[in-house]
């Protein structure tokens, strides 16, 4: 258990990538180590936070039996670095909802973040609607506001703005800036008039700049 905790220690202050794979090598070489569970989803994040895409694929394919939390850190690490294909493709391969039961795997709150991010920046419109349907529904996440704010940055990336505001006006949550922002420039481009709420007009400088621009 010691040896666990002192490289479960090192790979998480590791950022850098040549000491990252001599810390990979080390386990390795400790036959107790080399399939452990905990320390390779540590590795797949390791990695990813070093920016090696590669190296933390292949890491969790490595893994017999990966968890929740092997799936989440795994598209983590494709979201953050912007591979979005990759990420949508690794949601596609979890298992599916009679098999989770099974094996305690379950798609979580952040399963969804970042999947549906990856979506968002992608502007992949049918797959993230699909994502976000299948949230609340099949696998009975509650959604969260960067849910929604994912949601209404895609329908703002493809210039759907009225589908956007709606989504907005139905939320649970006050809307995030960055979130009115993306609205806000989506209007800019498609020329259309901003339907705001009262209460959304407390907004920062760069959303006002935004707002501004419209009536340009």
């Amino acid at each position: 258990m010691g040896d666990v905790t002192y490289f479960a220690h090192l790979l998480h202050s590791c950022n850098d990538l040549h000491l990252g794979r001599q810390i990979h090598a080390r386990i390795h070489e400790i036959p107790s180590l080399g399939s452990h569970l905990y320390l390779s989803n540590l590795l797949v994040l390791m990695y990813g936070r070093c920016g090696s895409v590669k190296n933390a694929q292949e890491v969790f394919d490595s893994i017999s039996y990966p968890n929740d939390f092997s799936w989440n850190i795994m598209l983590g690490v494709y979201s953050q670095n912007g591979h979005l294909q990759e990420a949508k493709n690794t949601f596609d391969r979890m298992p599916n909802p009679n098999a989770m039961i099974l094996i305690g795997v379950f798609p979580d709150s952040f399963t969804f973040s970042s999947v549906l991010a990856a979506c968002s920046h992608g502007g992949l419109l049918k797959n993230g609607t699909k994502l976000f349907v299948l949230l609340s529904g099949e696998h009975q996440v509650t959604p969260h506001v960067e849910h929604y704010s994912s949601m209404v940055d895609i329908y703002s990336r493809v210039g759907l703005v009225t589908e956007a505001q709606e989504l907005i006006d139905m939320m649970p949550f006050f809307p995030q800036p960055e979130t009115l922002r993306a609205l806000l420039n989506a209007c800019r481009i498609q020329k259309q008039l901003f339907r705001a709420s009262a209460e959304w007009l407390d907004l920062d400088s760069n959303s006002c700049v935004s707002l501004s621009n419209i009536y340009k």
